[in-house]
């Protein structure tokens, strides 16, 4: 049966009411009721249409382009010049449009990010109409005021609460297990009414068995509980209400012999492997002191579902301070590894402080943190490599520190016994052992 994630919304014939559906649209995105409308027709906005904050707390800005067609790259390349000149500076530019997803102007834009990225510029993302209703059918309220016409009929999106246990059996409590359940899939980039899509047939779930809670209930197998906690990496603990963390912990410090194992392992296991680093915004690399934490997650992927790439995420529990030469050469080490598969880079993204508090102690989905950050603020590769081996060569005199270091500790023994020669792989080509 067809829902609304999957029919086409139709797009508005005036620019003043498709401003107004981007506003709705991003204030669900990134929770942020402060977004607003920059200015009116016939002032200057440099470049921005709507400005706010991000689900983070970041100055965003917007430039909305209602096109009957597809959209140039010339014209969102004048716009981020456009945008250059807005104050107060943006921390990111996203540029929304009616036209269809292009992967074409997809890559164009991440490459021009990149670049931006490089230069010390703010990044660019891109928004077509299909993200935007993606958004927007989150709220039911929201989307009738832009469109009265339809009803909006389905699941409520529901928010877990991390309380009570299923064990006891009461209503309530047998309701908030269901909530904790749905709300796995949700902070995984899955819909509620896409469940059974995403699972396929061998879970027994049907799109019927989602109209309430106690349908789904009677669902629930110790087969599709046990299933889906092992293909997302939650913890069947916590799923039951216990106070526990919400995934399992993974260490690797002082040991990444072990995290060469892992990422072997991940590497088969998965199709698609991301690497993060996330680190307190507001602050370069070389400036961040004592107390301020950087975290490492690695990403596989799952599945897809509505042309997105749906993950599993394994947190790591390590905390590494870029103040202190030991974890900082660590850290650039465990880089240095990932680097060896495939030319996999650790890729950096700015948030609260609090927020990687929570992401290192296990407590948050980081499902949404990195779905909605699509842009990386620093990158670690550029602190691996020397001069004569990178243009991005941040640190090259560390760089010999950190491969001297691996040496001694036999990690880049252990590395090559594990993969093979490495000796053809840059950092390593042309070095003896």
């Amino acid at each position: 049966m067809p829902t609304l994630s999957s029919m086409h919304i139709p797009t508005p014939k005036s620019w003043d009411e498709f401003e107004e559906i981007t506003t709705s649209s991003l204030k669900i995105k990134w929770n942020s009721p402060n977004l607003t409308r920059n200015g009116r027709q016939g002032q200057s906005q440099d470049g921005v249409d709507i400005f706010g904050e991000d689900e983070c707390g970041r100055p965003v800005g917007v430039q909305c382009k209602l096109t009957t067609k597809s959209i140039s790259i010339g014209i969102i390349d004048r716009e981020i010049k456009n945008a250059e000149g807005f104050k107060p500076e943006l921390s990111s530019l996203y540029i929304a449009t009616t036209a269809p997803r292009d992967a074409k102007i997809q890559r164009e834009v991440r490459l021009i990010s990149l670049e931006r990225v490089d230069n010390g510029r703010f990044p660019v993302g891109i928004l077509f109409w299909d993200d935007l209703t993606q958004e927007l059918i989150k709220d039911e309220s929201e989307f009738s005021k832009h469109y009265p016409q339809f009803s909006l009929k389905r699941s409520n999106i529901p928010t877990p609460k991390i309380s009570g246990s299923p064990n006891k059996g009461t209503n309530k409590e047998l309701d908030e297990f269901v909530e904790r359940f749905k709300s796995i899939f949700i902070n995984h980039g899955v819909e509620i009414p896409q469940i059974p899509k995403f699972l396929g047939p061998k879970y027994g779930i049907e799109l019927s068995d989602l109209a309430n809670n106690q349908l789904l209930l009677s669902k629930l197998t110790e087969k599709v509980l046990s299933g889906v906690c092992e293909l997302f990496g939650v913890s069947r603990e916590w799923l039951d209400g216990e106070k526990v963390p919400i995934y399992q912990d993974h260490d690797f410090y002082k040991r990444l012999n072990k995290f060469t194992d892992f990422l072997l392992d991940i590497c088969k296991r998965h199709s698609e492997v991301k690497i993060y680093a996330l680190k307190p915004k507001k602050k370069k690399l070389p400036q961040l002191k004592y107390g301020d934490p950087i975290a490492i997650i690695i990403r596989g992927s799952i599945g897809e579902i509505s042309d997105r790439t749906i993950y599993r995420d394994y947190v790591t529990t390590d905390t590494w301070f870029w103040s202190e030469q030991r974890t900082r050469i660590e850290l650039k080490a465990l880089a240095l590894i990932a680097w060896q598969f495939n030319r996999r880079i650790v890729k950096g993204i700015d948030v609260e402080r609090k927020t990687i508090s929570d992401v290192l102690n296990l407590k948050t989905f980081v499902g949404p943190l990195l779905n909605n950050y699509p842009h990386q603020t620093f990158r670690l590769d550029y602190y691996i490599f020397t001069e004569d081996e990178s243009g991005a060569a941040d640190d090259p005199k560390e760089a010999l520190m950190v491969r001297e270091y691996m040496r001694k500790q036999q990690w880049l023994q252990y590395l090559e016994d594990t993969m093979g020669p490495i000796q053809n792989n840059m950092p390593f080509r042309n070095r003896t052992r």
